[in-house]
């Protein structure tokens, strides 16, 4: 969709942020690529390490040194813009004029690093996971600072609103791994210290057939707080991802809103009374919350003209639910 917080992200204003999105502006082509339709359990997200046969391994919590503070970034762009990301490059996706402009690499990743989810809260401040570390991401331009050294995190984050977890504050949350590699652990990630607590489990105990996270999360103050996850079957068939909506106190699924008709959707976000979905296939489809489908809008693709596969996107809080 976490020990040490010692650093902030920095500021920026609106107008360099919708410069830094113009400047880059990169539209995506349309077309969708080929997936895998083999049956085989496959990890949320590519690249994302499983816990091996001996149990999860520990996590390595030991804080970044040498990282000056920095502030979390204010309010979010008044522009339609969603966050989304490939393993390494920050993107924006305008949902009015559903166009893609590339913000940049991200500044803080070690070699092999990837950039699993952002999250980003109702002031505009982002926060991520890698493989390696929870980390604090300016949007203005992707530079971004390493809060704590560890592994394990949740690959679906988002922001849920102000008394949901909190009767004050929002509360960062995602679905964390299990023992057995399954993300169903709702789990809740304080953002000053990068401690974990786990909530609730995604399926209810009563459950006959069972899900896990596919990859994102998104929670909308102005709908009620509705809270909405991309799921797939456990053990996997193979079939397209789910839509389900979720009780984000106790992050369990209250309902299947229906099937999306496209696999492996690794980011999730909302505007103006749409989802938006960034798939393992570089596609980007407009997601109907009251039934799941989704429509193709546009495929990322490199010079090459190779779908480039998506791993996470983000959103305020505080989005419109009307455009």
């Amino acid at each position: 969709m976490l020990k040490a917080f010692f650093a902030q992200s920095r500021g920026f204003s609106i107008a360099a942020l919708v410069l830094a999105a113009l400047s880059t502006s990169l539209v995506a082509c349309s077309g969708a690529a080929e997936k895998d339709s083999g049956e085989e359990e496959k990890p949320s997200k590519p690249g994302k390490r499983e816990n091996t046969a001996d149990g999860p391994s520990g996590p390595t919590d030991s804080p970044t040194q040498g990282d000056d503070p920095v502030t979390p970034p204010p309010a979010p762009p008044a522009a339609p813009l969603i966050y989304a990301h490939t393993a390494d490059t920050l993107y924006t996706f305008d949902a009015t004029a559903k166009s893609l402009a590339e913000i940049g690499k991200l500044s803080c990743l070690s070699e092999g690093d990837r950039l699993l989810d952002i999250a980003v809260d109702g002031k505009g401040a982002v926060f991520g996971t890698t493989d390696e570390a929870f980390i604090a991401v300016n949007p203005a331009d992707a530079t971004c600072t390493r809060i704590i050294a560890k592994d394990n995190l949740p690959n679906s984050l988002s922001f849920v609103p102000a008394g949901t977890l909190d009767a004050t504050s929002e509360a960062l949350v995602g679905y964390a791994f299990d023992a057995q590699a399954k993300a169903v652990r709702y789990v809740r990630i304080d953002t000053t210290n990068g401690n974990m607590t786990e909530i609730g489990l995604l399926n209810p105990a009563s459950a006959t057939k069972k899900y896990t996270s596919s990859g994102d999360i998104f929670s909308v103050h102005k709908d009620g707080d509705k809270t909405y996850l991309t799921v797939r079957e456990d053990p996997s068939t193979g079939s397209p991802d789910m839509l389900a909506e979720i009780d984000p106190k106790t992050g369990t699924i209250k309902s299947m809103v229906g099937n999306t008709l496209q696999r492996d959707i690794w980011g999730l976000a909302y505007w103006g009374g749409k989802a938006y979905g960034f798939s393992g296939d570089g596609n980007v489809t407009e997601i109907n919350v009251q039934t799941g489908v989704s429509n193709l809008v546009t495929t990322l693709k490199d010079k090459d003209n190779v779908a480039v596969p998506w791993f996470g996107a983000g959103v305020t809080t505080e989005a419109p639910t009307t455009r």
